[in-house]
């Protein structure tokens, strides 16, 4: 079986690595006061995505690392409340392959499958930081036969987010499938106390959140061809989209617009929203570009391509707190001819870390060479002396 490398750096504002830990898998979360990170990752050595995952957070001023949750099932991306004392994430035996029943530390058991059911629970989870306690919310269910390869990135590429308050998580949520059924995700809104939930938007995936929480932009799958737009791209010849469509919803539920904004089905998306809660950068194309590149996507107005001569980005771009757009270029080289052997991978690519203003597109690059990221995560630290990277030398994680 093969291993993927898999690294945690976290760098100042040199860039100097500070840190590396293996086998971490989704998204990471600083907190508010920009002292801790929060990032999942297998609890064994040989870091598979089959394995069980942890919670663990990174103290700054320490360089050391603590457990907060451990499960044998698995961990989405965690977020924290804008206050700091909230962690939401979620939580899923997904990819369970035994009956035994699951450990979670210091929570009571995670998701487990019901003899019989063909079912497998998802929950929310919710971590008090100040009492190290934790609870969970179900939230929806899989069919039993819905593997990591279908449903991952669902969950490992969009965190939840909470409202201003901390009453409300917004997440991503599965409908009701039968076995044998494609799974189709919702974006729901759960309150913390209750319980309950009410659908945000229908049958999109990957919803990112704008900073005020007032709206999300998620991607959908281009509707029939008899109510296709215009611009849309056609259908494959089998009748699937060919193309993914961005849509813009409001997190109230009123407002749903779909964008002549396309990406390819099956890729990961790359969006981040602007400090305004009303203009967004995608990586995707329009009726009038043709090859997929950075777009800067302003709602009511024109969509703008911005210079970028590199190949698809590396992770999703990251907004500074001086609004440019960080940015993981990723450039393939043509690997040199040795005489021993075949060139080792990390000479096939390299990987600069760059720095975008908005809208002029000028770019500046802050790091190049060093960085092992094929596909992986950026995540900058509130105050913004810190990033982090997750670095990956394999595409399927």
């Amino acid at each position: 079986m093969r291993t993927t490398r898999r690294h945690l750096v976290i760098t100042g504002t040199v860039l100097a690595a500070a840190l590396a830990i293996s086998c971490v898998f989704s998204p990471m979360a600083w907190s508010p006061d920009s002292r801790e990170l929060l990032f999942v990752t297998a609890s064994t050595a040989r870091g598979h995505l089959n394995d069980p995952h942890e919670l663990q957070a990174f103290d700054v001023a320490s360089g050391k690392t603590r457990l907060l949750l451990k499960t044998t099932g698995f961990f989405g991306p965690p977020a924290f409340s804008a206050d700091g004392k909230h962690v939401a994430m979620l939580e899923t035996d997904l990819f369970r392959r035994s009956t035994k029943s699951p450990e979670t530390k210091p929570a009571t058991a995670p998701a487990t499958r019901e003899a019989g059911s063909g079912k497998r629970r998802l929950y929310l989870r919710l971590l008090d930081m100040r009492k190290n306690s934790s609870r969970r919310i179900q939230i929806g269910e899989f069919p039993s036969q819905i593997g990591p390869d279908k449903a991952a990135d669902s969950l490992l590429l969009t965190a939840p987010a909470f409202d201003a308050d901390s009453a409300t998580i917004f997440c991503q949520v599965p409908a009701q499938a039968e076995e044998g059924e494609e799974v189709r995700w919702d974006v729901c809104a759960i309150d913390t106390r209750t319980g309950k939930s009410r659908r945000i938007a229908s049958g999109v995936r990957f919803a990112v959140f704008s900073s005020d929480r007032k709206r999300l932009a998620a991607f959908a799958a281009t509707p029939p061809s008899a109510t296709q737009p215009a611009s849309a791209p056609a259908a494959m010849p089998d009748g699937k989209p060919r193309w993914d469509q961005l849509v813009i919803a409001t997190t109230d539920g009123k407002s749903l617009r779909r964008l002549d904004v396309f990406k390819q089905p099956g890729e990961p998306p790359l969006i981040a929203w602007l400090a305004d809660g009303k203009s967004l950068v995608v990586w995707g194309k329009t009726a009038e570009i043709a090859a997929q590149q950075l777009l800067l996507v302003q709602i009511g107005q024109a969509t703008r391509q911005i210079p970028w001569s590199g190949d698809r980005p590396a992770a999703p771009p990251v907004l500074l707190s001086d609004g440019r757009l960080l940015v993981l270029q990723r450039t393939d080289l043509a690997p040199p001819r040795t005489a021993t052997g075949p060139a080792s991978r990390r000479a096939s690519f390299r990987v600069d870390l760059l720095a975008i203003s908005l809208p002029e597109g000028r770019t500046s690059v802050l790091n190049t060479g060093d960085l092992l990221v094929q596909r992986g995560s950026l995540c900058v630290s509130p105050d913004g002396k810190w990033i982090a990277i997750r670095e990956s030398l394999d595409d399927k994680r």
